[in-house]
Formats: C-alpha cells, sequence, structure tokens
C-alpha cells in the first residue's frame, strides 16, 4: 500500500460511495471523531502471525502500515487469546447442546460467539442458560438474580453492501481455486485488493454488471495470473480493476488467497440502527408469548471489520429511547469488545 498520498490521490483510490463520505467529512458536511480525523480502515487476512514481531511485519508488508509496536502487538495477541479462552469455555455447554440436536445452522453457532462475546466483554454477571429443548423464541435464555430472562440477538450492517462484498468475494474465490487446481507449487497469502469503481468488461462495473458465465471465466482467470506475477515478482499489466495484491511468503506450504478491503468507515448508522430497533420491537410480543419468560434484553452487534458493518462508533450518535419493551438494549463492537448500553428500563 502507499504510505503517502495527495489529497486528489487518495480521493481518486477510494470507491465512489467512499468518495462521497470523505468529501463531507473533509468540508464538515458529515462529522468526524472528536480529535478531527477522517477514519479509513484497511482489512486483510494474516496467516499464521506467528510471533509479535513477525505479524509486525507481515502487518506491514499487507498493509504498508508500519507504525505499531511490538510490545502492543504482544500485549494485544495476550489479551485476544485470553478472551477467546474465556469465550471458548463460557459457550461450549451450549455448544454440546446444538452438536446434540445436529440441526443448527452456522448462523447459531455465530450467534451464540456473540452472545459469549457479550457476557464476557460486559461483565454483566449475566449467566447463559442451556435450555433442556431447542428454543422457537427467544434466541438465547440467561438468568440474573430475579431470574430467566430472555436475549434476542441481531446484527446491524448494511445488506446492500454485503450483497456487493459477496458479489466480489466471488470471484476472489474462484481465482483462489483455480490456483490451488493449476499451480499447487504456489505458497503464501495474498490479499487482492479490488476497485468497483473501475470497469472489467466492455465498460461494465462489479456494481452493477452482470457477467455471463465465460465472462465470469475471463475475469476469474485474469485474477489469478496477476496474482501469479506478483508472486513470482514478474511484471505484469494490472486489470484496472485490481487496485493492489499484496504477498507474503507463508512458514507453512500452503497458498490463501482473500478479498482486502480499504474503506471509510460507513455512515448511515444511527438509521440502521434505529430500524433494526424498530423491527425487533415489532416482535416484541413474539417472543414473550412462545417462550417460558416476561423480560427479554436485545443485543445488536457490529463487526467493526467489514465495510458492511465497520461502523466509526466515535462519530456516531446513538439514538435516545424513551421507552422500550425490552429489559435493555445493548451494542457490541465485537473487534473492539466495547458494549455500548442504548436503553435500560428504569
Amino acid at each position: 500500500m502507499k504510505q503517502q498520498q495527495t489529497l486528489l490521490e487518495f480521493l481518486d483510490s477510494l470507491r465512489p460511495a467512499d468518495r462521497d463520505r470523505a468529501i463531507g467529512m473533509l468540508f464538515g458536511w458529515i462529522p468526524r471523531a472528536a480529535d478531527g480525523t477522517l477514519v479509513q480502515r484497511t482489512t486483510v487476512k494474516i496467516s499464521n502471525p506467528g510471533s509479535p514481531e513477525e505479524l509486525k511485519a507481515r502487518i506491514a508488508a499487507a498493509t504498508g502500515y508500519d507504525h505499531l509496536s511490538v510490545e502492543a502487538i504482544a500485549g494485544q495477541m495476550i489479551f485476544e487469546r485470553d478472551n477467546w479462552l474465556a469465550v471458548s469455555a463460557l459457550i461450549q455447554p451450549y455448544r454440546d447442546f446444538l452438536d446434540a440436536q445436529g440441526r443448527a445452522t452456522k448462523d447459531k453457532y455465530e450467534e451464540l460467539t456473540d452472545i459469549g462475546r457479550y457476557l464476557i466483554d460486559s461483565d454483566s454477571g449475566l449467566e447463559l442458560v442451556v435450555p433442556d429443548a431447542p428454543l422457537l423464541y427467544p434466541d438465547f435464555l440467561l438468568r440474573d438474580a430475579k431470574g430467566l430472562l430472555g436475549i434476542e440477538h441481531t446484527r446491524l450492517i448494511d445488506p446492500a453492501a454485503k450483497q456487493a462484498l459477496n458479489y466480489l468475494r466471488e470471484f476472489v474465490s474462484a481465482a483462489h481455486e483455480l490456483l490451488l487446481r493449476e499451480q499447487p507449487q504456489l505458497y503464501g497469502s495474498v490479499n487482492v485488493f479490488i476497485d468497483d469503481s473501475q470497469p472489467v468488461i466492455a465498460e461494465r462495473f462489479f456494481r452493477n454488471g452482470k457477467f455471463s458465465p465465460v465472462e465470469r471465466e475471463t475475469i476469474t482467470r485474469e485474477i489469478a495470473a496477476y496474482v501469479v506475477s506478483v508472486i513470482n515478482g514478474q511484471p505484469a499489466e494490472k486489470p484496472a480493476y485490481i487496485a493492489e495484491v499484496s504477498y507474503l511468503p507463508n512458514p507453512e506450504p500452503r497458498l490463501d488467497v482473500n478479498l482486502g478491503e480499504t474503506y471509510i468507515s460507513k455512515g448511515e448508522f444511527e438509521t440502521l440502527l434505529q430500524k433494526r430497533i424498530d423491527a425487533k420491537e415489532a416482535r416484541y410480543a413474539t417472543y414473550i408469548e412462545a417462550s417460558p419468560i416476561d423480560r427479554c434484553g436485545l443485543l445488536l452487534v457490529v463487526d467493526g471489520v467489514s465495510s458492511y458493518s465497520g461502523f466509526d462508533l466515535k462519530t456516531v450518535v446513538f439514538p435516545k429511547i424513551a421507552t422500550s419493551n425490552y429489559s435493555f438494549i445493548v451494542l457490541l463492537e465485537a473487534i473492539s469488545h466495547q458494549v455500548y448500553s442504548i436503553y435500560t428500563q428504569p
């Protein structure tokens, strides 16, 4: 990644939606963080980070950012390990329950992990209760000093942005599979950054183009060919829709190819949040009537990583909720382990 850019180069590197938001923040039409910064996030996947020193080098190679201290990285690695061990231990009995049922979806396991993160990160004193039989509603049962209560789980995402990101990921995943079949000797961690403001085929773009099976194969092979050129250090013409490809050798013999992201932290937080809360309020009676509880909380989760759920919570305004059916409403930012209280019944 380039470490220094002019303002025009920076704006030109952004996707259209991000460019509009950046301009709005620069001119004061959209609020920034309290210290005046404009938050741009880069997301990459790094295989086998190794020691703190190795992880620092791999982050720098993948993103161009070389300002993290080894001590800070070491401390964060220990914290994340200990936090995950605590979450895993807390939710394991419930995982065993889901495994025994044999019908739980991947989403249910992810929801369970979010509940575990919330209970550990909030230090709320709430206890996760394993039911005798699968629940229709609410999503999970907890226990506090007053007895049982339910908790509903929902994620705060931009559906259109998630759909667009998954579409890009399809092409990168297809290129990865192609390379595993046809170039099995290649090893390393690769992150492909796509610029969806650039045309792909015949002035058609990823964000609004429909590609035939033949065209999809052509695009897949273009991505794969450019990845090979980067791995081998060979000069090659880069397709316009590829912003950049970062490559790191892997300590183990395996090839990972992932979609990287660089984006301005999302706006529309307040609107999306209020819509999710309103939708859950409308179904509150259903949750209560179908369960052995008379109280329920609401947990909203943002991952803070992907562009479809990457909100800058330093700049947002949380809604002021005067009354709610829920005993409490909280928001968990998974990446930072921060829990925000939105509402508590008096």
